[in-house]
């Protein structure tokens, strides 16, 4: 992926974002902790910096995939699971991304059922 991004083959920075998350989530899937890395350097490669609804999604997939890492390689880390499951459901409420919203929302509950904050549940969103 890195030699066609050099070689200038791909004009539109959010196709190099989303192979890069793919290949990162594919890598959490088989345990590989450099899958940070790989998702780090697809948002590198980005240079999307207004603030349209697509860019808006951009960023919630990120947070998502983010999200769906911590959960599988650093289980342990809840309030950073936590942190970043507010900030996602706070952009999909915002943006009215539903399908977000709900999966922000189970990250959440989870995350809160398994830390000290336990106590804490986010409500899942009106229809």
């Amino acid at each position: 992926m890195r030699r066609i991004v050099e070689r200038g083959n791909i004009v539109h920075s959010e196709y190099i974002r989303a192979v890069f998350e793919g290949i990162a989530r594919g890598q959490s899937q088989l345990n590989e902790p450099r899958a940070f890395q790989t998702l780090e350097e697809g948002r590198r490669y980005s240079n999307i910096t207004d603030e349209s609804n697509e860019t808006v999604l951009l960023n919630v997939q990120y947070l998502r995939s983010k999200a769906e890492l911590i959960n599988r390689l650093e289980p342990t880390e809840k309030d950073l699971l936590q942190t970043i499951s507010i900030e996602g459901l706070r952009l999909a409420q915002a943006y009215k991304f539903n399908k977000y919203v709900d999966i922000f929302t189970a990250m959440l509950n989870e995350a809160t059922a398994a830390s000290s904050l336990g106590h804490l549940q986010a409500t899942p969103r009106s229809n």
